[in-house]
């Protein structure tokens, strides 16, 4: 993902746009049908888009403010120029900050992509899932190892794009490949969207450029549940770890329990003349 880099610094812009988020809505939520909200910011005109970034570089001061994403109305993306991406992300949903205990965290591309998925999850019904932009294919690694030293019992999900239209002139998908390697190295799995040729809303020449789970769910007349189905095995990932983890605490206290001793019962001894029976 290529940004734009803004002449302004990350603390001028968010000093700026820190108090108008954008429940009103934005021409770019409008275009990916985002609900507004969900701790993003526009400006006094409501025409410009604002995504807060923090980052887990370090592991004493985790969910650090790091930047600013902003996409104008056309969705051209930028980035503050004192931002420092490897590592950075936005929580959905979430306010800046550290992000909750939760049984897995997915990473996804965009926040488009992402704010889909949470859709989906929501959904679904499931709770206790973080889900993260990481705002390129290079950095969902980054994002995931940051996770992993500080929450290695989590379950990490990457959500990449399915670049299919580069794969068709090249040969070669790259964002399958990063989603791949960034799920390798952190002992989760890869999950990314399809894009079958029936279903679609209107046929269009946009559709040839489809990429990501928020593509799927706005291009489909199913296009959500599409996307749920996509999730399936990342609900049963998380019923396996809970099922795991009751069993675990169930073994744990059965050990805390005493143990009765299995002592030979004590014969009665006749003394010396004595007879039994008399």
């Amino acid at each position: 993902m290529i940004f734009n880099v803004s002449a302004k610094s990350r603390s001028e812009i968010f000093n700026n746009i820190a108090s108008l988020e954008s429940h009103a809505g934005t021409p770019f939520l409008a275009a990916k049908n985002i609900r507004p909200g969900m701790h993003t910011y526009t400006d006094e005109q409501g025409r410009n888009t604002y995504i807060p970034l923090v980052s887990d570089k370090d592991p004493k001061n985790p969910g650090e403010y790091s930047g600013v994403i902003m996409i104008d109305a056309d969705g051209r993306k930028s980035i503050s120029k004192d931002t420092e991406l490897k590592g950075s992300y936005h929580a959905i949903n979430l306010p800046p900050g550290k992000l909750p205990e939760a049984e897995a965290t997915i990473i996804a591309v965009d926040f488009e992509s992402a704010s889909t998925l949470h859709d989906a999850i929501k959904e679904m019904g499931l709770e206790k899932i973080n889900i993260l932009a990481a705002f390129s294919h290079s950095n969902l690694l980054d994002v995931a190892r940051n996770i992993n030293r500080d929450r290695p019992e989590q379950k990490i999900i990457i959500a990449s794009d399915n670049n299919v239209k580069i794969a068709r002139h090249t040969g070669k998908n790259y964002a399958l490949g990063w989603g791949e390697k960034a799920a390798k190295e952190a002992g989760g799995m890869n999950i990314y969207p399809a894009f079958p040729k029936e279903g679609l809303k209107v046929e269009s020449k946009d559709s040839k450029s489809w990429r990501n789970f928020n593509d799927v769910a706005n291009g489909y007349e199913n296009g959500l549940e599409m996307v749920i189905a996509r999730l399936q095995p990342v609900k049963q990932i998380l019923v396996q770890a809970r099922n795991l983890a009751r069993d675990i605490k169930q073994e744990q206290e059965q050990k805390k329990q005493p143990v009765a001793e299995n002592r030979p019962k004590a014969r009665n001894k006749q003394r010396p003349g004595m007879e039994l029976g008399r």
